[in-house]
């Protein structure tokens, strides 16, 4: 059974998950995915825990370094440890807790893509930078899921972007949501030290800070697994003003929540900057569920 092989993992930096945006995750999308029968972890940073993990019903505690909300490498790697030691799960979806994931949407494109990738399927998700049609051209670390009625294309990213990719041609992960394999995580467990990542010092950055970038590199750079991108998986949502997507915010007043009028919103998998911290109150977990027809 798919339930005993896939594990959803709800990242979040809140030392009190059940008093944020996680409790939210759980109380609509995330409710859905337990109600089918997966198992579902709320990883959580504790500073002083005497070991890397420990499990407590739905919170995943794992070891975090202080400036935990810098990034949090040493919580998604202590996370990725508990995995490999004790469990059995062969594949983990991790996703922001301000991401809604679609469950059964993700479910159906999971099996798809696991058997259309079946000799690369170790990374599936979003990815970044991601946006060929504004010049953040795919690396050569990564392919790409696109279904055939999405409107923009990518091209092979030649690193002229920003400073610190140019180096690596790198593709990174990205927080909004993706799938990693048991063998992926070991590769990450394997390649992630500080020293390998000493670069990112100069940038202004540092090892704890950039996850995504230490899962993206561990594995297309240092182990040599291709990352498959999924353009359904949304590293924004429409009508969020989020910095460089400003200029794709849906204008009308009665949007749809999943990528309608710049996707296709019966395909989207997930989107993010959601939940109960936005202004728009339309972006509420709760409020997407409805709009979905989606109950828990």
């Amino acid at each position: 059974m798919m339930q005993d092989k896939l594990l959803i993992l709800i990242a979040g930096l809140d030392l009190e998950p059940w008093k944020s945006r996680t409790q939210e995750c759980f109380d609509t999308w995330g409710g859905v995915f337990q109600d089918l029968g997966y198992t579902v972890k709320a990883i959580t940073p504790d500073p002083e825990l005497g070991g890397n993990y420990r499990v407590e019903k739905d919170t995943l505690w794992a070891k975090a370094e202080i400036n935990q909300d810098l990034g949090g490498t040493s919580r998604l790697l202590n996370s990725f440890k508990w995995v490999i030691e004790q469990t059995d799960f062969e594949y983990v979806m991790l996703a922001d807790n301000d991401t809604f994931i679609h469950p059964h949407r993700f479910l159906k494109a999971f099996e798809e893509c696991k058997e259309k990738y079946k000799d690369n399927f170790h990374y599936w998700g979003c990815c970044h930078p991601w946006r060929g049609d504004k010049g953040w051209e795919m690396g050569k670390n990564a392919q790409y899921e696109i279904p055939p009625k999405y409107s923009f294309t990518f091209k092979m990213w030649k690193g002229s972007v920003y400073g610190f990719e140019k180096p690596y041609k790198e593709h990174f992960a990205n927080g909004a949501g993706y799938m990693v394999s048991r063998e992926a995580i070991k590769n990450i467990l394997k390649e992630a030290t500080p020293d390998a990542f000493e670069d990112l010092i100069t940038c202004g950055m540092s090892f704890e800070m950039c996850n995504d970038i230490v899962v993206g590199r561990s594995l297309g750079i240092y182990s040599g697994i291709r990352l498959i991108h999924d353009c359904r998986m949304l590293a924004f949502s429409p009508g969020v003003k989020q910095g460089w997507i400003e200029d794709n915010v849906v204008k009308e007043e009665n949007f749809p929540y999943i990528g309608e009028g710049w996707a296709d919103g019966s395909e989207v998998i997930l989107q993010h900057y959601v939940g109960i911290k936005n202004k728009d109150e339309r972006l509420h977990m709760k409020n997407i569920m409805k709009y979905l027809n989606l109950k828990k």
